[in-house]
């Protein structure tokens, strides 16, 4: 994470003098205090005017570098913050689906909301308070030494002595730190998890068992919380105890050295003064260390996030034009506990350009399986995937998403106008989403509603229906010009005339080509699919038009032939 604290070169370094000017604040006053007791002590009336001018000037200055102080500091921090946040949600997108779905989104907007944060305030802020607190206390040490030597030098071996007692204590911060996050994290997930499921936790009276969860979560994660302030705590205070010791100390030695007439009373008033700008940075400089150590292992965290590799897209990209092949494929999940066991086996097919396709089959004969193979979300097959004869392994996620699109059974509908739900802000003019929302069959619902394309969309998309939402995801899929779209159990939740409507909008478009996993056995939309392919156990059993498969009488039909006596039922 030292790569930004640089970054912004311009306001870096506008911070560093904001820096340097606090650091001098203590110098100056310090001076003040001398010449002031200079002119009191020798009853000096003439130079009144000088000391007033003098303390007008040390006002100024004081409430000049605080307010620039404090605007580049808050200008430096919102910067910092904005390009953590950005690199951070890039590095996440930069994720394969698979790698992503392995975390708890929840977890990811706790490292937004929480961990950088941390980082901002523990680590960077830190940073530049560390390099002021150092430059104070080298002024303020030099100063000393300039008005005694032996003074500054015992000062100066009293703050070296107390900078190493601290660490003691301080080993365990960045893990205490770094539990106590985890466990934010853990409660974020909770939270999420019981608002998404409210109809279910109220629907099956499990409110109280709810309560009691929270109250566990709650509990554990105030109790890390409790751990982590009480780390802080004690070497916060052992770091005072520590500096309030070596200066009370060091007042003593001032008070002795004037008894002995070693310095007069205008030199002690500006030692003392020194000792805020000596022992005070030092207690400053011992509590930034500790908390950039705190830092570490959450800087690590985020940066592992940013630093997401993906795939390279190449300038040279392809374009489908004729087919996807896929020969003798096999596959097993990675996680699988038998994991000799493939789900798809020694696949062979062909899926031609502009023709449409149903997959059928009972649950879990692999059918999401393939497609998530061609979505390219899993590599390690065995077998071959081709695209116009280039090889899925030699691909990236580019290429392919810019030709298949997916609409599952749950849209995703965000909290945003529909005009944005269709474009996902991309640019496009009111006659090309229309033309996307005519060929999706979304005219009369947009024409329908007060205000248009800008009607405002409730989260999760309450107030728009199944049917809706599968036209919206249709209407997207058109706008980013795919050519391949994959239905996966798209219509699975709709009712039949309104499922048959949202199929029937694609099957229609000769343009499209489309692969259908499906569990409805409407005879007419299958009817009009070119071929219809029946997996069994992770193999391709059988394959034709509905007609013929209907004829063989063999598993097609027993599945169709169930199914129908189901639904009238």
């Amino acid at each position: 994470m030292k790569r930004y604290i640089f970054k912004n070169r311009k306001l870096s370094i506008l911070l560093i003098i904001a820096y340097m000017q606090i650091a001098l604040i203590g110098i100056i006053q310090a001076f003040v205090f001398q010449y002031t007791g200079n002119v009191a002590g020798n009853k000096d009336f003439d130079s009144i005017g000088k000391c007033a001018l003098l303390i007008l000037f040390f006002i100024i200055y004081y409430f000049y570098t605080a307010y620039t102080y404090a605007r580049v500091k808050n200008a430096y921090r919102e910067d910092i913050t904005n390009q953590i946040k950005n690199d951070l949600f890039k590095g996440i997108f930069k994720k394969k689906l698979v790698e992503f779905n392995q975390e708890n989104t929840s977890k990811y907007t706790s490292i937004f909301n929480n961990d950088v944060r941390l980082i901002e305030e523990q680590y960077y802020l830190s940073f530049f308070d560390l390099f002021s607190s150092v430059l104070e206390f080298i002024l303020g040490l030099t100063y000393a030494m300039l008005i005694n030597f032996w003074i500054g030098l015992i000062m100066l071996v009293v703050g070296l002595l107390s900078i190493f007692l601290p660490k003691l204590i301080s080993y365990h911060l960045s893990e205490v730190n770094a539990a106590a996050l985890d466990q934010q994290g853990e409660y974020n997930i909770f939270l999420k998890d019981s608002f998404l499921g409210f109809d279910v936790i109220k629907n099956t009276l499990s409110s109280r068992r709810f309560f009691r969860k929270h109250s566990d979560q709650n509990n554990s994660m105030e109790e890390k919380r409790k751990k982590m302030n009480y780390a802080n705590a004690q070497v916060i205070s052992l770091t005072r105890l520590i500096v309030l010791t070596c200066q009370l100390g060091i007042t003593l030695i001032f008070g002795c050295f004037a008894l002995f007439g070693y310095i007069d009373l205008p030199m002690m008033l500006a030692l003392i003064q020194l000792e805020t700008s000596v022992f005070y940075p030092l207690e400053a400089a011992l509590n930034d260390m500790t908390k950039i150590k705190a830092s570490k292992d959450v800087c690590n965290k985020v940066a592992d996030l940013i630093d997401t590799k993906e795939d390279e897209i190449k300038e040279n990209k392809i374009d489908f034009k004729n087919e996807i092949a896929i020969s003798n494929l096999s596959f097993h999940y990675p996680s699988s506990e038998t994991v000799n066991k493939d789900v798809i086996k020694g696949f062979n097919y062909r899926f031609e350009k502009n023709k449409k396709y149903a997959i059928v089959g009972s649950s879990g004969c692999g059918k999401s399986t393939l497609i998530k193979l061609l979505l390219m979300q899993y590599r390690d097959y065995q077998g071959n995937i081709t695209m116009d004869g280039f090889e899925y392994q030699t691909l990236n996620e580019f290429d392919i998403y810019k030709i298949m699109a997916v609409i599952p059974q749950n849209i995703f509908i965000f909290n945003d106008t529909l005009r944005n739900n269709i474009t996902l802000y991309q640019e496009a003019n009111d006659s090309e989403i229309m033309e996307c929302a005519k060929k999706a069959g979304l005219t009369s619902v947009i024409t329908s509603l007060h205000e248009g394309l800008d009607t405002m969309i409730d989260e999760n998309g309450n107030n728009f229906s199944g049917g809706e939402k599968q036209r919206i995801a249709i209407a997207r899929a058109y706008l980013n010009k795919n050519e391949f779209i994959i239905l996966d159990e798209a219509t699975g939740a709709l009712d039949n005339q309104t499922a048959y409507l949202v199929e029937k909008a694609i099957l229609d478009d000769p343009n499209l080509t489309c692969v259908s996993i499906t569990h409805r056995y409407n005879k007419e939309n299958l009817m009009n699919y070119d071929e219809i392919l029946v997996m069994n156990e992770g193999v391709l059993q059988e394959k034709g038009k509905f007609t013929e498969l209907m004829k063989r009488k063999s598993l097609f039909y027993e599945l169709y032939t169930i199914n129908q006596k189901v639904e009238t039922e």
